[in-house]
C-alpha cells in the first residue's frame, strides 16, 4: 500500500471518527509474521488507533498498533472479493464503508470503527 493510499485512509478515519481516532501512522514496531512455515519477528510500520471515548469494553486512551502488513493483506482480500474496492483504492477514492470493512477484515472483527460523516 502506498503512502498516499495510507494517508487517504488516515484522513477518512480522522474526519469521520466517532470513538476511535488515528494516533500515529509512522510508528515502527516488532511484529510476528509467518514465512515458509516459520514464525519470524520483523520490524514494520504500524497504524496506531486510539480510543478517544469509552465504547463497550474499550476504555478511553486504549491503543491498538495495527501492522501495515496486516492492512495490506486485508486490502488484497477485499480487492479479490470486490472489484469496486480495488478501483477505489487505486484511485484514492475509498469511502467510509470501505475503510470500515478494511479494518473489520484486518482485526478479524474485533475493532469496529463506527465512522460517521456528520462530524
Amino acid at each position: 500500500m502506498s503512502d498516499v493510499q495510507l494517508q487517504n485512509i488516515v484522513d477518512i478515519i480522522h474526519k469521520c471518527h466517532t470513538w476511535i481516532d488515528v494516533g500515529s501512522s509512522f510508528h515502527w514496531k516488532d511484529t510476528a509474521v509467518s514465512r515458509h512455515g516459520m514464525v519470524q519477528t520483523v520490524c514494520c510500520r504500524c497504524l496506531t488507533l486510539r480510543a478517544c471515548h469509552s465504547n463497550n469494553d474499550y476504555v478511553r486512551g486504549q491503543e491498538w498498533h495495527i501492522p501495515l502488513l496486516d492492512i495490506d493483506r486485508s486490502a488484497k482480500i477485499l480487492m479479490r472479493k470486490d472489484a469496486g474496492f480495488k478501483k477505489r483504492l487505486a484511485s484514492n477514492a475509498l469511502t467510509m464503508t470501505d475503510v470500515e470493512r478494511l479494518f473489520m477484515e484486518t482485526t478479524y472483527g474485533i475493532i469496529e470503527l463506527e465512522l460517521f460523516e456528520g462530524y
